[in-house]
């Protein structure tokens, strides 16, 4: 029988002597046996154990922390236990008290360096084992320590290395830029850099031992663009501060890339992989062809054979995934030397039923998504690979009755990944029309959508009996929830184009209604996508359609879309109401009396004086107006009439983008077209309009278009030029009325 109230006992014994005597006994008991840290997991020794670490003089601090640690080490299960103990705060404040022992000042370690090693230990075993988004926001001071702890010089190297793991951990990739973590990035960057200075490029140098690898895995991370950019322009001569109050890098660019790149050739296999993974981001953002070339050259051929040899780690097929997303060259590269079988031999070898494989699933389907992003042909070599009868199977996969939390966060990231392979996959106009016309695909996405619902509670605000750590792991799940919809409607979105053949299908499934659920989400990231997948949706359809979509949008949600804080949701509505309008000339009269004619005309304006700013918006309103002049001889008379728009177009007639230049001409096109060349009132009422025009200055541009470098607008400026000639006579240059 385990002895616990006799531990107990000791545990609470006031001299030191006992407490120390208890803490044996009980690491004694529990270490090496998983059963005995599930059972000892109670009142009667956690806090004992929380109070001895907070309280206790060193040495029993130091033996209650190897103790938790310990506890930490145990199952599942015993975790999450541990966790209801405030175990993190207590850890937290600890490490606070010994490195910042005295408020306002700036002392750098206290005489127990193991203690602080084994707190930021205890850290790094518990959010490996349960990931808590949430502990930045509820301890901000870490962010303080872990400061701290980086710009001594004399650190010890465990300290490093364990502050080193624990930041990756603090806040999840997609989000760790929008938390205080980046300031952590130039004190990185700056022992990477005194590193390589030392000569610990060299591969025979670098110890197993050592930080480094912990270092590059922890700024791949949390560098930001800003940052990234910043190390990239460092030149010998000119010292950039990344952060005002951290250290200059001083590291001169090139430098720090060769030094980067002699680690990918390291004999530690993981200091080559997470070179390899800070290289890739830094490929995001370099400007300078000889950086790219630098940096390229060297990613595929360090990582293949990591490839060969450590398939199940899921951090080679993470960086296997950017780089290939990144990079086209690397993604044919990738498939030419058989990339893609080796993914799909790994992924078949994964039991889909057990989660644990979690991390090794989602992120060979990322690469796979990496690859298949770019073209067709990369494409079919996945599909021929088997991959899709793999993604339907995970999509359709139900989570057991008894899954855990921790299983249903993986379910949901699996399936996230799966349905980004789909939206890469749907790029094909080949594939859509073939492998993906499936209704088993159709079937998972939709079901998958609909179980992804937010639970009401999860909307709730704070309760009164929860924690803040609870609230913000409440809105983690919610969050969790919102990125499988937003990812199914990515992958809806070009399977519901007009020309795939389970349009209807989906259609059927009621997915038109999620869609319009999912553009009023204020979820910023569904909401884009479900504008996107609604101007698919009514690109040709039948006008009771179009109207039925945008009766339930709503025009005036419509309008507030069109103006929304984020421009590509801006871009993607402006482009519905272009669908709407094509090849649907009563749809104008709708949208004129639904939004309102004078606001609708002042939404395209305004889009227009922003075309400097925002360029993407700008095609999208030019084509709104070209299809409002493909109606009624009245539908290109109010367009005619608005002047002030009009004049706005005549400078962007030399834009540098020639889908602008083409849109302004096709404007033209069709002020000026007469369907009935014979019909002298028509006739007469078109003149007037290219009178209208030639004055304002439309035919004088049409002039200098006929030279363009483009060959689709310089030959639908012919058809421009005709027309005019058509109305006035060939050659005439009387096309402006006194």
């Amino acid at each position: 029988m385990i002895p616990t109230n006799s531990i107990r006992d000791q545990l609470r014994a006031t001299d030191e002597s006992t407490q120390l005597t208890g803490l044996k006994r009980l690491k004694n008991t529990i270490i090496g046996h998983t059963d005995q840290k599930e059972l000892l997991c109670t009142d009667d020794v956690i806090n004992p154990l929380l109070s001895l670490l907070a309280n206790g003089p060193l040495s029993v601090s130091l033996q209650a922390s190897i103790v938790l640690g310990s506890f930490a080490h145990g199952s599942e299960s015993t975790v999450q236990k541990l966790l209801r103990y405030p175990v993190i705060q207590t850890v937290i404040t600890t490490i606070n008290s010994v490195v910042c022992p005295d408020v306002g000042t700036n002392e750098v370690l206290s005489p127990s360096p193991e203690l602080i090693s084994s707190c930021l230990r205890i850290l790094v075993t518990i959010l490996q084992a349960q990931p808590a988004v949430g502990v930045i926001a509820q301890y901000p001071e870490i962010i303080d320590i872990l400061t701290i702890l980086l710009s001594g010089d004399d650190c010890p190297s465990d300290i490093v290395l364990q502050t080193c793991k624990l930041i990756p951990l603090l806040s999840p990739r997609k989000t760790a830029s929008l938390t205080r973590l980046p300031s952590l990035a130039p004190y990185l960057l700056k022992r990477i850099s005194n590193h390589m200075a030392q000569g610990g490029h060299r591969t025979q140098l670098v110890s197993r031992n050592s930080p480094l690898e912990a270092a590059l895995s922890a700024v791949s991370q949390i560098l930001t663009e800003k940052q990234a950019r910043s190390v990239l322009e460092l030149t010998a001569s000119n010292v950039i501060s990344i952060n005002s109050k951290a250290p200059a890098f001083s590291e001169s660019s090139n430098d720090f890339l060769l030094g980067l790149v002699h680690l990918t050739r390291a004999d530690d296999i993981g200091i080559r992989l997470t070179a390899v993974e800070l290289l890739s981001k830094l490929q995001n953002y370099a400007s300078s062809p000889v950086q790219r070339d630098i940096i390229a050259r060297n990613l595929l051929p360090t990582l293949v054979p990591m490839f060969d040899l450590l398939g199940t780690d899921p951090r080679v097929s993470l960086t296997l995934s950017y780089i290939c997303r990144d990079n086209e060259k690397h993604a044919s590269l990738a498939v030419e030397i058989g990339l893609v079988k080796k993914i799909i031999t790994v992924l078949k070898a994964k039991d889909i039923a057990s989660w644990k494989d979690r991390e090794i699933i989602e992120n060979n389907l990322y690469a796979l998504a990496g690859i298949g992003i770019h073209r067709d042909s990369l494409r079919m070599e996945i599909v021929e690979a088997g991959a899709l009868t793999y993604i339907t199977n995970i999509i359709s996969l139900k989570p057991a009755a008894e899954s855990s939390s921790a299983d249903i966060s993986s379910i949901r990231k699996v399936k996230i990944s799966a349905c980004h392979v789909l939206r890469a996959l749907s790029r094909s106009v080949a594939l859509i029309r073939t492998s993906l016309a499936s209704t088993d695909i159709v079937d998972g996405i939709v079901d998958l959508y609909t179980e992804s619902e937010p639970s009401p509670e999860l909307n709730d605000g704070i309760m009164s009996d929860e924690s803040s750590f609870e609230v913000i792991e409440r809105e983690q799940q919610r969050e969790d929830q919102l990125e499988v919809r937003t990812a199914v409607m990515a992958a809806i979105c070009n399977l519901i184009l007009e020309f795939s053949p389970v349009q209807k299908t989906i259609f059927e499934k009621g997915a038109l209604d999620l869609i319009i659920d999912g553009a009023h989400s204020d979820y910023a990231s569904l909401r884009l996508n479900s504008i996107w997948a609604l101007k698919h949706a009514i690109f040709e359809a039948n006008r009771d359609t179009k109207s039925m979509a945008l009766s339930k949008l709503e025009p005036s949600y419509l309008l507030r879309l069109c103006n929304d804080s984020i421009i590509e949701i801006q871009e993607q509505s402006l482009d519905f109401i272009r669908n709407f309008l094509c090849r649907n000339y009563q749809g104008v009269d709708y949208i004129f009396e639904s939004i309102g004619k004078e606001t609708l005309f002042e939404l395209i304006e305004d889009k227009i004086d922003l075309h400097e700013q925002f360029p993407q918006v700008l095609t999208p309103a030019i084509y709104i107006l070209v299809h409002i002049a493909a109606g009624t001889d009245e539908h290109r008379d109010i367009v005619a009439e608005q002047e002030s728009v009009l004049s706005k177009l005549i400078p962007l007639m030399t834009h540098p983008l020639a889908d602008v230049r083409t849109a302004i001409v096709w404007l033209i096109i069709n002020l000026t077209w007469l369907e009935e060349p014979d019909n002298s009132p028509r006739r007469e009422v078109c003149k007037i309009r290219a009178e209208r025009l030639a004055r304002l200055g439309f035919k004088d541009m049409l002039d200098k278009l006929s030279q363009d470098p483009t060959l689709d607008v310089r030959e639908r400026t012919k058809t421009a030029l005709y027309q005019f000639d058509e109305l006035f006579g060939r050659g005439s240059s009387n096309y402006v009325v006194s």
